[in-house]
C-alpha cells in the first residue's frame, strides 16, 4: 500500500506527537519537531497527546508556543487527551481560543 493512500482525500491531514515534558528545553524541541512535520507539506494538523503533562503555566505556556509555531508555517496544533486541569489552566489563562480542547472543539 503506498503511504498517500492512507491519507483522507478531504480535510486536514494529521499526525500525533506525544508530549511529555515542557521544560525549556523539551519546548524548543518540540518546536523542531513541528517545524520539520508542517515543513514537510503532507501534515496539516499537529495531533500532541497531552495526556502526561502536568497542569502547570509552564505546560500552557508551551503548548502555546507549539501552536505559534504551527500557525506560522500555516498549520495548526490540536490538543488530544487533555486532563480537567489542564482545560481548566488553558481557560484561566485565556488561551481556550488558541489552544482549543476536545471539548471546546465540539462546542461544550
Amino acid at each position: 500500500m503506498r503511504t498517500d493512500e492512507l491519507w483522507p482525500p478531504d480535510g486536514p491531514r494529521s499526525v500525533v506527537v506525544r508530549v511529555r515534558e515542557t521544560t525549556t528545553s523539551a519546548r524548543a524541541l518540540l518546536c523542531a519537531q513541528v517545524r520539520r512535520l508542517l515543513a514537510r507539506g503532507d501534515v496539516d494538523v499537529v495531533t500532541c497527546d497531552v495526556t502526561c503533562v502536568p497542569p502547570t503555566l509552564t505546560a500552557i505556556d508551551a503548548l502555546a508556543r507549539l501552536q505559534l509555531t504551527a500557525r506560522r508555517l500555516g498549520g495548526r496544533i490540536r490538543l488530544r487527551g487533555t486532563t480537567h486541569d489542564i482545560s481548566l489552566l488553558i481557560d484561566f489563562a485565556g488561551v481556550d481560543e488558541v489552544l482549543p480542547t476536545a471539548s471546546t472543539e465540539l462546542g461544550r
